[in-house]
């Protein structure tokens, strides 16, 4: 069983945190919001409570950045790590940067967005394949595929 709480932090250590449970879930999201707000293909999120986490000093170098009419994703603005994602769709509910978290041990159990995914990548046969209109990802409807701009 791994340790809580949980210590984690941006890639350059000028935001750090803590979360006193264990996540709720992990995913892969293939979302095109996770995948052009990162940088890469899709995003492994821990899913936490809000109430969970505890910011060493929560005014420092955290921005957070509007990404959609109900969504904001926050990054750390020295370094530029995306951290957190929140959601007016899900209330109270936190998704945390899997890899900014230490010592999480919880495999991701989704593949979410699947249809919106990269071409080129394979999904792990493993794992849970949700697509868009999936009824596990109701509380996500409103998102939809952003369209590269032309």
């Amino acid at each position: 069983m791994s340790k809580v709480p949980y210590r984690g932090s941006c890639f350059c250590k000028g935001i750090q945190f803590s979360l006193a449970a264990e996540p709720r879930a992990c995913a892969n999201c293939h979302c095109t919001y996770c995948q052009r707000s990162s940088g890469a293909p899709f995003v492994t999120w821990a899913v936490f409570q809000k109430l969970d986490l505890a910011m060493e000093d929560p005014s420092a170098l955290l921005r957070w950045c509007q990404s959609s009419e109900f969504s904001k994703r926050a990054f750390c603005g020295s370094c530029g790590t995306l951290l957190f994602f929140e959601s007016e769709l899900c209330v109270g509910e936190l998704h945390v940067t899997y890899v900014s978290v230490e010592g999480l041990a919880q495999k991701p159990k989704y593949n979410c967005f699947v249809d919106q995914k990269v071409d080129w990548v394979t999904l792990e046969s493993d794992l849970i394949p949700l697509s868009s209109d999936s009824q596990e990802l109701g509380h996500y409807r409103k998102v939809q595929s952003l369209s590269t701009p032309e």
